[in-house]
């Protein structure tokens, strides 16, 4: 089955050249986004990524279907502020 993913942030340096971070993977029937991931070998800890399955949320464990659009980014943690009180 094809799936469109689209990489946002710093993952789109993982992405061909000139493709702006757009993919398209053929997968397995049957296959779940924490199959995806593995193929994609992204250089972040699953836990360090958001997923969004056809503009919801979604975990490793979603299953997907031909035609579906992933987005993948990376969870960016806050910093403390210094600012004074």
């Amino acid at each position: 089955m094809v799936i469109n993913i689209q990489l946002h942030t710093v993952l789109q340096s993982q992405a061909p050249a000139g493709s702006l971070g757009r993919l398209v993977l053929e997968l397995p029937d049957g296959s779940r986004l924490a199959e995806l991931l593995a193929a994609l070998a992204l250089p972040l800890p699953k836990d360090a990524l958001l997923l969004v399955l056809n503009g919801r949320m979604a975990g490793e464990e979603d299953m997907l279907e031909v035609g579906d659009r992933v987005n993948i980014m990376a969870a960016l943690a806050g910093r403390k502020s210094t600012r004074m009180k």
